[in-house]
Order: structure tokens, then sequence, then C-alpha cells
């Protein structure tokens, strides 16, 4: 069952683009643009899960706060009459919890972490294959003047 959903996250994003990459634009800002062609959403939603993961662990902390306030004030089944609806509430969320964790996870080590370097690799492989033999001439030329 694992191996499925694993295989799935995997091949969300492409390893090795059949698209030719450009060159990517002067700067730092540009540069990272151009070099994420193709994995801004996955990034995006991986932010986007990771800041509701913190959100609901904060909020986690203010349930247990909550929990042991109820339990010095009411009796087990005073609890569960008067909180009952809020405390499955709070388990719904933490249940929402280990979904967004899992998600993140995902995506993070399935789609993102193994796939994005060799992308780059392979983008920037081939725009080096895109040079001109003058290039490395004048490149290595400066290189070894300069020693």
């Amino acid at each position: 069952m694992f191996e499925k959903l694993f295989k799935w996250f995997e091949a969300r994003v492409e390893t090795y683009p059949n698209e030719m990459p450009k060159t990517p634009k002067s700067g730092l800002i540009p540069f990272i643009y151009d070099a994420t062609k193709g994995m801004r959403f996955y990034i995006l939603l991986l932010t986007v899960l990771v800041a509701a993961v913190g959100i609901i662990e904060a909020v986690l902390f203010r349930f247990m706060g909550d929990l042991v306030d109820w339990v010095n004030k009411y009796s087990p089944t005073e609890l569960w009459a008067e909180k009952g609806w809020t405390i499955i509430g709070m388990f719904f969320i933490a249940l929402l919890a280990v979904v967004f964790v899992y998600l993140a996870s995902s995506i993070r080590f399935q789609s993102l972490q193994g796939v994005f370097p060799m992308r780059l690799r392979w983008n920037f492989h081939r725009l080096m294959l895109g040079q001109s033999l003058g290039f490395y001439q004048d490149e290595f030329a400066g290189r070894v003047s300069a020693k």
C-alpha cells in the first residue's frame, strides 16, 4: 500500500524534463525563480502545509491547557456532558494534523528532496552541453592563466 503512495508522490515531478531549459536570468531572485520552474506549485503547497501544521500544533497546546482546566473543574460525567462536542472537535483537529504532517512529509521527501536536486543538475548539465567550444576554451584558459 505504501509503495503505491510513495511512487505516486515521486511521479508528481518529472526528474528529467524533455523541455530544453533557458539560460537563467542574472540576479539571485530571478535565478531562483527560473531554477524552480515546474516545482513552484509543490514548494508553495509544502509551505502552506508546514504553516498549517505549525498552527495546528500551537492549537494542540491550547487544547491540552483547556483539557487540564476542565479535568480540574468537572467530574468525568459532567466533562463529557458539558464539553463532549468540543472534545470530539479537538480529536478531529488532531487527526487533521496527522494528515497534514503526512502530506507535508511526503511532498518534501518523496516529491521534492530526491527530485529537485537531480532536476537542477539535469537542467544545468543540458545548459552546459549547449555551450560552444569557444566557451570552454576561454573558460579553461582563464583559469590556467589565473594560477
